[in-house]
């Protein structure tokens, strides 16, 4: 059984030490609750709509701002992820990243947005990796907003071993009702956990939807936050529940038809 601690918060539109401070508070807070994970929105680091100011703020992954989230990590023991702008310093490229710290304060990995959201095309170029590593709650995959409208990038993610994805998000009204819909379909059509960290709060002409939360592979949602009012989810991981799902009469691995789906790419 793992916990995970799941931030629903706003965040200072381009002040990275102040968004440092306050999520440090909530890192500890989710640490005294025995949480082994902590999964903040997308962009948390920087605000999201940071639009043509986004390359002064973007840093590498050895960049200052999150050598001091591993220092948190380290400290508190327990493994941060959040997203941040990501300068690649090789090609000067930009990512929309989620960066996975271990409690030990080490990188373990580097999630880069795949799907650019409408005007994300302009400031960053896109991801083309799949990511699966171990981390307190099992095998751990990650996603970042509009990836979770795209049932390719979750089934990959799955059918590399996968047991919960997380999911960053800095999703916005109008969009509700299709992050609603989405976060239990992929959990349900992989039979994995999700958890889904959102921005709550204004950037400009954007409102930020909330209603982060925590769902089991037959769809159950354990825990969810409301569209408005910051929250630190806690919920516990029980990974039986997976063989619970995949034992029963609907197993989508086992009923797969890959041979057929060749057309998709």
């Amino acid at each position: 059984m793992a916990r995970i601690a799941i931030v629903q918060d706003d965040c200072l539109l381009g002040d990275k030490a102040q968004n440092i401070a306050k999520a440090s508070g909530l890192i500890k807070s989710a640490a005294r609750q025995k949480a082994s994970l902590v999964l903040f929105p997308e962009m948390y680091l920087t605000g999201y709509a940071l639009e043509a100011d986004i390359r002064p703020l973007a840093e590498a992954v050895s960049g200052a701002s999150i050598a001091a989230l591993a220092q948190i990590a380290k400290t508190n023991q327990i493994c941060i992820c959040m997203g941040f702008p990501e300068l690649d310093p090789a090609s000067g490229q930009i990512f929309n990243s989620l960066v996975c710290l271990s409690g030990r304060g080490d990188v373990l990995a580097v999630y880069r947005k795949i799907h650019l959201f409408d005007e994300e095309k302009k400031y960053f170029s896109c991801g083309s990796e799949i990511k699966i590593v171990k981390t307190p709650l099992g095998r751990t995959g990650f996603l970042i907003c509009y990836d979770l409208e795209f049932p390719e990038t979750a089934r990959l993610t799955a059918l590399q071993g996968a047991e919960v994805v997380l999911v960053a998000t800095a999703n916005m009204h109008p969009w509700s009702g299709h992050q609603d819909v989405y976060v239990r379909a992929r959990a349900m059509e992989n039979q994995i956990f999700l958890a889904l960290a959102n921005r709550i709060g204004r950037e400009k002409d954007l409102v930020f939807c909330g209603h982060s939360g925590f769902v089991d592979p037959m769809g159950n949602i354990l825990v969810r936050a409301d569209a408005r009012s910051p929250a630190l989810l806690i919920a516990d991981m029980d990974p039986d529940r997976i063989t619970a799902a995949r034992s029963g009469s609907i197993n989508y691995f086992r009923d797969r038809r890959p041979e057929i789906y060749q057309p998709l790419s």
